[in-house]
Formats: structure tokens, sequence, C-alpha cells
């Protein structure tokens, strides 16, 4: 075999053993983040979504708008959220830097569970918290003192009430 067809066939092979290992890759690498959005839905499903339903119905019932939303962002990461307006009567969509907005999203490439507030979107107030933690953060315990801290946030720096 001459020198080049013998670099050629150890090119070829190496670059053949690279594709593969990548599919391996790819294919593993999918069914994690397949199982890590698995286990976020039920999360939310079983502890999230039952005690934003909770908030929306007390706020609606003491004069707020308040609202869920779930679906998933522009990457496919999915979320739920709920939306809030510290002021009795205040329309949605009226003026959107008085909504407040505590959302969970899961970061499917991350592994991770991002929990967002939103307390105070007005200009230059800079009124949000951000936290990556792991999917045993969307437990009842902590999303009730996040839950709580975002009500008293969004309350406080309004003085809406």
């Amino acid at each position: 075999m001459s020198l080049f067809n013998k670099v050629l066939q150890e090119h070829e092979k190496k670059h053949a053993e690279s594709r593969t290992a990548g599919v391996q890759d790819t294919a593993g690498v999918a069914v994690v983040m397949q199982t890590f959005s698995s286990d976020f839905d039920a999360a939310v499903s079983s502890l999230a979504r039952p005690l934003l339903e909770d908030f929306v119905s007390d706020a609606l019932q003491s004069g707020f708008s308040a609202s869920i939303e779930e679906g998933a962002d522009a990457n496919g990461n999915p979320y739920i959220s709920v939306r809030f307006i510290p002021e009795r009567g205040a329309a949605f969509d009226t003026n959107r830097s008085i909504e407040c907005a505590f959302v969970l999203k899961g970061l499917l490439p991350e592994q991770l569970v991002e929990h967002v507030s939103y307390f105070d979107q007005r200009p230059g107030k800079g009124g949000v918290s951000r936290d990556e933690f792991e999917i045993q953060s969307v437990d009842r315990n902590v999303l009730e003192n996040l839950l709580t801290r975002f009500l008293h946030s969004s309350l406080s720096t309004k003085d809406r009430v």
C-alpha cells in the first residue's frame, strides 16, 4: 500500500469514528435533556402550578389582576409564570412597566431551573432577581419563599396597595 493510500485510509477511519462518537454523544445529550424536561414538567404539574393557581386566585379575590402563562421560549425551554399587577383594579397591557412576573424556566441544555422575579419594570429601577438552581429547587418550601419574596418586592416597590 502506498504512503498516500495508507494516510488516506487512516484519515477516513478517524473521521468515521469521530462521526459515530458525535452521533452517540448527541443521542446521549438528547436523552438527558428529555429526562430533565420530563422531571421539570412533573415538578411544575405537581408543585408549581397549584401554588401559582392559588396565588392567582387570591390575587383576583383581592382585586388585583393576575394570570398564569405556560409554554416554551424561543429556544424550546419550558416555562411557567405568574403575571401580577400590584395595583388594585389595573388591567393587563395598559402599562407594561407596572406588571410583575415570577417565572420558572427549565434550561434544557444546562439542566437547571431558572427562577426569575420581575418586580419593578419601570425604567431605571432594576427590579429583577434571577438565579439558577438544580431541579430540586422546584420544591414547595422553596417556591413559597420565592413567591413570598416576589410579592413583598412587587408590593413594596410599587407602593400601590
